[in-house]
């Protein structure tokens, strides 16, 4: 249809005003002009609608009732495209832009009230000449795309959704190391506050609905590499949605965003805490058995410990005084004590034999330690031993 081919820029500009003429078409010597596109969402089927159960006649009645309000307006040319019923208004001097996408909202309410079908209708840019009719075509269509932004059943004027960008949508390199870091280590307010924080930068810019599902999708596959670097059961962090067309089903509407990703992220938060729990227990229990294999060693020293469980010294010892209560070297000395009562309670060996069994060259040393501990000399331990 010659329409259809002017809005999708196929048809013969020089015969733009001869074929309006030849099928009476009047829309001819406007002001200016502008393109809609009514989009007819899916209907629920009910008994006690007739129209759900005679889909082929929505399209008509929904023209019929377009038809009908516009008449009295505007001029008009109303007919069927690839994206919806599309309409090609003049505006004149009687009547204004304003006052048309008006009269297209009261179209959305009295279709959902008398059809009891939803209708969205994305109004594009206007145009000086008919010529330029499928740039408005184009722009009513990305207009229908903010539907998941701002909703279904009503009109949205592309000017009102999509102004001059007032910067890029993106997850740079800060934003995505604080949701990482935010998930990590928590807690679970912070990471409630970062990614609020990440999804509020979507109210300083308007963008295509497009750019903001490619930003919520940013944030998820942030999130998915992080799952994949700690091994985590991605369905049991998604909360059951293992396919990725379920995890994309959750970044569909904005306003829903928040509300999905946080309790994923705080799931992963939990996770990396029993783990990093466990694997601190696991290191903790592997330094005790280190030490019980090596206290005799006089050299045995924090460092040489850590090089054994590939650690920092700092990150040990925090993490042994959190873990035992005791620092290292009061946990060594603990041992090595422990042991020289119990030699000194089954062997007849010279005191500084002992010591040196237990890790201290210097006899005086191992006294002074002992006796710090015990309340008295290794000597006169033995001595109260033996006398009891």
């Amino acid at each position: 249809m010659f329409l259809n081919n002017l809005v999708s820029r196929t048809a013969d500009v020089d015969t733009v005003v001869p074929k309006l003429r030849e099928y009476g078409i009047d829309i001819l010597d406007a002001r200016k002009w502008l393109a809609a596109v009514i989009h007819v969402e899916k209907m629920e089927r009910s008994e006690d609608q007739v129209l759900s159960q005679h889909q082929e006649l929505i399209p008509i009645s929904v023209k019929k009732l377009v038809e009908d309000h516009l008449k009295p307006y505007c001029r008009f040319a109303v007919f069927d495209s690839i994206e919806g019923i599309t309409v090609i208004a003049a505006v004149d001097q009687d009547n204004t832009q304003t006052g048309l996408i008006n009269l297209l909202n009261d179209i959305c309410r009295e279709s959902r009230r008398f059809l009891e079908v939803t209708i969205t209708v994305g109004v594009g840019h206007s145009c000086g000449t008919l010529q330029e009719i499928s740039r408005s075509y184009q722009t009513a269509v990305d207009a229908l795309g903010y539907r998941a932004i701002v909703g279904s059943g009503k009109t949205i004027y592309i000017n009102d959704v999509e102004p001059v960008s007032r910067g890029k949508l993106q997850l740079d390199a800060k934003g995505e190391a604080e949701l990482v870091s935010a998930i990590k280590f928590g807690p679970a307010e912070l990471i409630g506050t970062v990614i609020q924080g990440l999804i509020s930068r979507m109210d300083d810019v308007r963008v295509h609905a497009r750019q903001y599902q490619v930003y919520m999708l940013s944030i998820v596959n942030c999130v998915i590499r992080l799952m994949q670097q700690y091994d985590l059961d991605m369905g049991e962090m998604f909360g059951g949605q293992t396919p990725y067309g379920e995890i994309l089903a959750g970044i569909h509407r904005r306003e829903e965003f928040a509300a999905w990703l946080i309790p994923v992220a705080c799931r992963m938060n939990e996770a990396l805490n029993r783990e990093r729990d466990n694997t601190t227990r696991k290191v903790i229990l592997e330094a005790r058995e280190y030490i019980q294999d090596n206290y005799s060693n006089p050299e045995l020293s924090v460092e040489m410990l850590c090089r054994h469980l590939h650690m920092s010294p700092a990150y040990f010892s925090t993490v042994f005084k959190k873990e035992t209560g005791q620092t290292y070297i009061n946990y060594l000395t603990e041992v090595r004590l422990e042991k020289a009562v119990e030699l000194l309670n089954t062997t007849e060996d010279k005191t500084y034999v002992i010591a040196q069994k237990v890790g201290y060259q210097e006899q005086n040393y191992f006294s002074y330690v002992f006796k710090k501990k015990y309340g008295i000399s290794p000597t006169r331990y033995r001595g109260a031993q033996n006398n009891g």
